[in-house]
């Protein structure tokens, strides 16, 4: 995965995690985590028409294959889901603290 990540984009990823296979009508995808460091710019490789980073939820106007979509959809519920739990497990009186930017 890392030499891959390398060849395609120019990137090179400090960890990598393998989180799930996607199956879509013609294709399954394995999908990973990868840490990289997000300054450097990727550059699309021989498979990759084009590249770049994304703000999450998706925009609705982006334009990108439905696996795709699905895919960081259910990245982002999950990052949710991490997130709530993260917070409904601390006491009530570091609830506050946590949540408050100065």
């Amino acid at each position: 995965m890392r030499r891959e990540l390398r060849e395609e984009t120019g990137l090179v990823a400090a960890e990598v995690e393998y989180l799930f296979i996607f199956s879509g009508l013609n294709k399954r995808h394995h999908v990973y985590y990868a840490n990289v460091n997000t300054a450097v710019g990727a550059v699309p490789g021989n498979e990759i028409a084009q590249c770049g980073w994304m703000g999450v939820p998706l925009d609705a106007m982006l334009s990108t294959k439905i696996p795709t979509r699905e895919i960081v959809g259910l990245w982002y519920a999950a990052q949710t889901c991490a997130r709530v739990a993260s917070y409904c497990s601390l006491p009530l009186d570091r609830r506050d603290k946590l949540c408050t930017t100065n």
